[in-house]
């Protein structure tokens, strides 16, 4: 048996990584589920629905505080009891720490402990960087295995301290719609009719799919958008934001004092935005850090082109120029502006480069691949 312990209150990347993954194995494999007594059923009710229509079992243990005893014994009987427990696997960093607790109490343990890493930079605000650095220095060290979403994710760990045979990249890969060249511009207008978008046939369309938080640089984007409007008047283009976050007040005010109303449309949260990228011209993303990003994956499905900032994973998953353009970290606005003109003047060139990446995706960042790749692992032993 395979345990995958979760600490989630919404669904979000690792979640949608791993369980549908885990459904082809669901014989094999069992979701632990730490979930948060402080929020409100309301808001964890889809949690519970999402495991469920995968047809996954799963076990509820309640957490009170950040360390809940009781909780890290209800996780400890729950291994003891579990007849051939060969692998538990969490995710991230508290249901690694109870992991971490639950298995330290039980004497000759046989089964491999391993946590997944989601991302050592991907993340925002001093509390969220204290926790990663007390979850790489003091959690991971103990554990079996850590894997990491990205190669340059596994290097950052090593140089911390952790041994090189115990950690190890085990890249993302999601499934989603394949679109077909010759469906694409069909599926595309009925995408941007479901949006209620109605754009000119020169107007190039680009989509942001992010949380509305600091490392996304929405704010780099809104800058850049102002310079291509000033400066490059005869590119028609809109950008569609889809996600929420803090910053969202922010960048709407923004958006309004830069008199960008009429290219820049903040969209909000989409459930279904994962299987909708053939409506976006290109997926733009400028992040200043990620994991390996599941939206780049995404729109590899939809045969959709991205343009990106070369950070983390981003370069695992674009290789190429004939994938996609990226651009480096630090790179000004008005060369990224003109590059993007660049970028979109050839819709064939684009098509192409789109198929390209398709093709590229559907080899090596599936699910099944994903999947292959994790049960591998697992036969490797401890680290």
């Amino acid at each position: 048996m395979i345990f995958h312990i979760f600490n989630s209150s919404l669904i979000s990347g690792p979640e949608t990584l791993a369980m549908p993954a885990l459904a082809e194995i669901k014989d094999k494999a069992q979701i632990i589920w730490l979930r948060e007594a402080r929020v409100s059923d309301e808001k964890q009710k889809h949690v519970a629905s999402y495991m469920q229509s995968y047809g996954l079992t799963y076990h509820t243990i309640p957490v009170e505080s950040r360390l809940d005893k009781q909780a890290v014994q209800k996780l400890k009987e729950l291994f003891e009891k579990t007849e051939n427990l060969e692998v538990a696997h969490a995710h991230d960093v508290k249901a690694s720490f109870y992991l971490l607790k639950a298995s330290e109490q039980i004497q000759n343990r046989k089964f491999q402990t391993i946590s997944t890493h989601h991302g050592v930079f991907a993340r925002s605000g001093f509390i969220n960087h204290m926790y990663e650095k007390y979850y790489a220095h003091f959690i991971l060290p103990k554990l079996d295995r850590t894997l990491t979403v990205c190669s340059s994710d596994r290097l950052v760990l090593i140089k911390r301290g952790l041994k090189p045979a115990q950690v190890v990249a085990h890249l993302n890969g999601v499934t989603r719609n394949r679109i077909s060249q010759t469906d694409r511009l069909a599926a595309q207008k009925k995408i941007r009719q479901d949006w209620g978008l109605n754009v000119s046939e020169d107007t190039f369309v680009f989509g942001v799919a992010a949380r509305l938080d600091h490392e996304k640089r929405h704010n780099l984007i809104l800058d850049v958008a102002h310079e291509l409007k000033s400066n490059h008047p005869n590119f028609k283009f809109v950008i569609l934001c889809f996600g929420r976050g803090p910053l969202e007040e922010s960048l709407k005010k923004r958006t309004k004092l830069l008199g960008l109303d009429n290219n820049v449309q903040w969209r909000g949260y989409r459930s279904h935005l994962g299987q909708e990228f053939a409506g976006f011209d290109s997926l733009l993303s400028l992040s200043s850090a990620e994991g390996l990003p599941i939206n780049l994956i995404e729109s590899g499905w939809a045969a959709t082109p991205v343009f990106a900032s070369n950070v983390n994973g981003v370069g695992d998953l674009v290789t190429a120029e004939s994938l996609g353009t990226l651009v480096a970290a630090d790179e000004d606005v008005k060369s990224i502006a003109a590059k993007i003109v660049g970028f979109a003047a050839s819709k064939e060139k684009l098509a192409q480069v789109g198929l390209n990446f398709q093709a590229h995706v559907e080899k090596h960042f599936s699910q099944a691949e994903w999947l292959k790749n994790l049960l591998e692992i697992y036969r490797m032993g401890k680290g």
